[in-house]
């Protein structure tokens, strides 16, 4: 299921025909996988949280006959897997060695809840939050980050890890943009396009803008003229309803479109991020200047980053008012009306 909290949301005879369907594939696969373990039982699995916990369920015969043999567990993206899950796999596989990577500044298991649900309302934690807490397991900190243009490295320095985060790769490394387009600091591939519009919430409750999405086409056709290909561009929308109103456009452009909350793991040469909504209060604000989904937007680029959004909106909230102070230093907020200079 691509989003497991609807599952909450089924009727009971939906929830009984899931539960059905998701036996069904655990029981073809374990068809499919048995062979395999009678021939050699490999020295390496690769499995998600889900499969580990079904095919190592008492009731499962899969690996039940090889769990006591699997001498270390090492769980990725922790910050989204839910704390039950730790219980479970410790249970399950007393003997193994448990090693878990993971940032607890990303997003957390219930941020594709709801926020009237009640993981995200009794603030379930994930297992990062957990073990990072606990007196007694190891912590090894990881401050050196490899991804971004290192001049890039300083919003994620202002919104999440108060400058502790070091540079590991050159700026020789990250030329992509910098040759190809002129920006306000030229050393910095970062611009804040201000886009004057307003936007609409929709029926589905969230939000749309169609000045963001007609400023956001003409800067992917200036990329593509400047030969930055289009599967090195990625589009991330803090809303779905703008995903919505821009997907074919950028369909028929052949450039990527997802959600911030889809995009954690994830990586590309140039991101252009859609912050959309504007003439929102402080209190209205939590879903656009949570910090954990700042932080995971604007660390998904290695050689460029466009933000798109109202910077009158934006500097009424913390983190966004942080990120448009830098962006201001460095002359980089600029009218989306004003692209063609930058040619």
């Amino acid at each position: 299921m691509e989003d497991p909290s609807k599952f909450f949301y089924m009727s009971e005879e939906d929830q009984h025909e899931y539960e059905i369907a998701e036996r069904s594939v655990s029981q073809s696969i374990e068809k499919m996988v048995k062979p395999m373990f009678r021939v050699r039982c490999p020295a390496i699995l690769c499995l998600t949280t889900a499969s580990l916990l079904n095919t190592t369920d008492p009731s499962n015969v899969l690996f039940r006959r090889h769990s006591s043999t699997f001498g270390t567990i090492t769980g990725d993206e922790e910050s989204q897997i839910p704390e039950p899950a730790l219980a479970d796999i410790a249970s399950r596989i007393p003997e193994a060695k448990q090693r878990y990577i993971g940032d607890i500044h990303q997003l957390e298991p219930h941020a594709r809840c709801q926020r009237a649900s009640n993981p995200a309302i009794f603030g379930a934690r994930s297992v990062m939050n957990v073990l990072v807490g606990a007196a007694a397991v190891p912590v090894s900190p990881l401050v050196t980050t490899f991804r971004a243009h290192p001049a890039l490295n300083a919003l994620p320095n202002l919104v999440a890890y108060d400058g502790t985060l070091l540079n590991g790769t050159g700026p020789e490394s990250r030329q992509l943009l910098l040759p190809a387009m002129q920006f306000p600091t030229p050393e910095v591939p970062f611009m804040f396009l201000n886009v004057a519009g307003q936007s609409t919430k929709a029926a589905s409750k969230s939000h749309f803008n169609t000045d963001e999405a007609n400023a956001c086409v003409p800067l992917i056709d200036l990329l593509l003229r400047k030969r930055i290909q289009p599967d090195q561009i990625c589009v991330i929308s803090f809303y779905k309803e703008q995903s919505r109103h821009i997907q074919s456009r950028l369909d028929q452009l052949g450039v990527e479109l997802t959600t911030v909350d889809s995009v954690q793991r994830r990586e590309k040469e140039v991101v252009i991020l859609l912050t959309t909504r504007t003439n929102f209060s402080a209190n209205s604000a939590d879903f656009v200047d949570d910090y954990r989904r700042v932080n995971v937007a604007t660390t998904r680029c290695r050689h460029g980053q466009f933000i798109l959004g109202n910077a009158e909106s934006l500097t009424t909230v913390p983190f966004w008012r942080r990120i448009l102070g830098w962006a201001a230093s460095l002359n980089a907020i600029v009218p989306a009306s004003t692209l063609d200079w930058y040619l």
